[in-house]
């Protein structure tokens, strides 16, 4: 099993939410985070005195998913967040060591929505 972890522009979320969405039975959380880098354009940019820093309003995208699924659902994601600017986001992929279904005790990939 595989963790996808996709941080997207929230200008670019809805497009990600309908990508996901589009695949049965793929279940997804989304996050609100501000990401804090120094190389996105003037503009983009919130400021925040509790954080001392200028920010972006990002959304954090996570699936996990079955290893044959993650190239497909990463690509996925990636498209959908591609907006052709500097600063759209990134996806890391990390491997699951074990899933356990509180509702049933699944473990593994039993564990994961068919």
């Amino acid at each position: 099993m595989k963790e996808i972890k996709a941080y997207v522009r929230s200008a670019m979320a809805n497009h990600v939410v309908d990508a996901l969405a589009s695949e049965p039975g793929l279940h997804f959380s989304v996050l609100e985070v501000k990401g804090i880098s120094p190389g996105l354009p003037a503009g983009t940019y919130d400021y925040s005195v509790v954080l001392g820093e200028s920010f972006e309003r990002m959304l954090k995208f996570e699936v996990v998913c079955r290893d044959e699924n993650t190239a497909r659902i990463a690509e996925l994601i990636r498209r959908a967040a591609n907006s052709g600017r500097a600063g759209d986001g990134i996806v890391f992929i990390a491997e699951v060591e074990e899933a356990i279904r509180i509702s049933t005790g699944r473990r593994g990939d039993d564990a994961l929505p068919e």
